[in-house]
């Protein structure tokens, strides 16, 4: 199909379409096939030397130092974390590189534009506002992925443009966008309230065990 594609081009704009679709779908396949590689290795084969890769916060087993601290250069690079609050990037880097794509691409900003943005904007406010800051730290796989993961998906609702017929289907996306933003920034909210050794019992959420996180 991409082959196809790729000889049926009538203008460079259809060339940068179609290496943006190519690119994210090597990006999203790769992606997914290499994570469940890595949980498969770490978790299931348990090669204890993958496992600092899918370890993050407090699952990084009481080390709360950002840095490198083991020896060997290859171990250095398995070992190497960055402070979690460092989660604020991806939202500045994907903001302002959308915001960029509006500029020169001279369209009219479009839903998933506009909802992708009001996202980036949130997780920004929350990461600022809400979010405690704390010494707990992710291994750079994390923040390479995480910052890449926001520029694909700023070029994903950006090229080709993508028009909104506001049909049903447009409706219940936004109705479910708004509902699933309201649950995460309640969430966010409980775990700043009941975080760093806060006495209280995460009494108000209907899962308690799951979203306290003391767990």
């Amino acid at each position: 199909i991409y082959i196809s594609r790729l000889m049926d081009f009538s203008s460079s704009s259809s060339l940068v379409e179609f290496v943006v679709e190519v690119a994210a779908t090597v990006y999203f396949v790769g992606g997914v096939c290499g994570i469940l590689l890595l949980f498969i290795l770490s978790e299931v084969v348990h090669i204890s030397l993958f496992q600092p890769l899918l370890e993050w916060g407090k699952t990084t087993g009481g080390n709360q130092k950002s840095g490198i601290d083991t020896q060997g250069l290859f171990q250095q690079v398995v070992h190497f974390t960055v402070p979690k609050r460092w989660f604020i990037h991806f939202y500045t880097v994907g903001g302002l590189f959308l915001l960029c794509l509006l500029f020169f691409s001279q369209n009219a900003i479009n839903l998933l534009q506009a909802l992708v943005l009001v996202q980036l904007t949130r997780r920004w406010f929350e990461c600022m506002f809400v979010h405690r800051s704390s010494s707990a730290v992710m291994h750079v796989f994390h923040y390479i992925v995480g910052m890449s993961f926001y520029i694909v998906v700023d070029l994903l609702v950006t090229f080709p443009p993508h028009q909104v017929d506001g049909g049903v289907v447009d409706i219940l996306a936004v109705v479910l966008f708004i509902c699933a933003s309201i649950v995460q920034i309640y969430s966010h909210w409980l775990l700043r309230k009941y975080s760093f050794g806060s006495k209280s019992k995460c009494e108000a959420s209907s899962q308690p065990l799951y979203i306290c996180p003391k767990y």
